[in-house]
């Protein structure tokens, strides 16, 4: 199964993290159901659970130029981010 990179740019703070999925709108689906928001500053459970409810809509979009790379974003009230998935080699 392919691996993707996914960082996260949140109220200042960029945080990558890594995850095996069979596409990219797959591995945004269980990057975001899975996020710990202990290590998210300013991440609460609330903000999470909107950015889960926000997943249709969040479709990741192919970034125009570049191979294996997309960019999707979650808004929740006042918060946002933008999210960028990679497909990453495995090595």
């Amino acid at each position: 199964m392919p691996l993707f990179t996914v960082l996260m740019e949140f109220k200042g703070g960029t945080y990558l993290s890594q995850i095996r999925a069979p596409s990219p709108e797959v591995a945004l689906e269980k990057w975001a159901r899975g996020l710990e928001t202990r290590d998210i500053e300013g991440m609460t459970a609330g903000i999470k659970r909107q950015f889960v409810e926000w997943l249709p809509e969040a479709a990741p979009t192919a970034v125009d130029g570049l191979k294996s790379t997309w960019s999707s974003g979650f808004v929740a009230r006042a918060d946002s981010a933008l999210v960028h998935i990679i497909r990453t080699a495995d090595r």
